[in-house]
């Protein structure tokens, strides 16, 4: 009963929202670019990350094969705490991927169960 309650709604909630499926997809469409224009913000943030750590480990690589020089713990320190971040950013990126993915999902389902209503096909 609550489950059909919660369909009602959800149907009448949906018909309220959208006139037709064009319209789900362009709302879609929209928050999908949102979600586009996250994912190149982290990735444009991730990119130097990445580009400064492979500098920075060729570099640590030069020092340990010259055995004259010692490691540098500010080398390693700055190494350690870029990881860090390229960690946060990743964890970010696929963050927002996955919710991209679902949104995308759930805009589909709303599309499909508009056309059903707006056939007369609904159960």
């Amino acid at each position: 009963m609550q489950a059909e309650q919660a369909r009602r709604e959800n149907d009448e909630r949906l018909l309220r929202l959208y006139s037709s499926p064009e319209d789900v997809d362009r709302v879609k469409q929209s928050k999908l670019r949102e979600f586009d224009a996250l994912i190149e913000k982290t990735e444009n943030q991730l990119s130097p990350i990445n580009d400064k750590l492979a500098y920075l480990h060729d570099k640590l690589a030069a020092i340990r094969r010259d055995r004259k020089a010692a490691d540098d713990p500010d080398l390693a320190q700055e190494i350690s705490q870029l990881k860090t971040e390229q960690r946060k950013l990743q964890a970010l990126l696929a963050q927002y991927k996955s919710q991209r993915l679902k949104v995308a999902s759930e805009f589909d389902d709303e599309q499909a169960r508009l056309v059903e209503l707006l056939s007369g096909s609904a159960s």
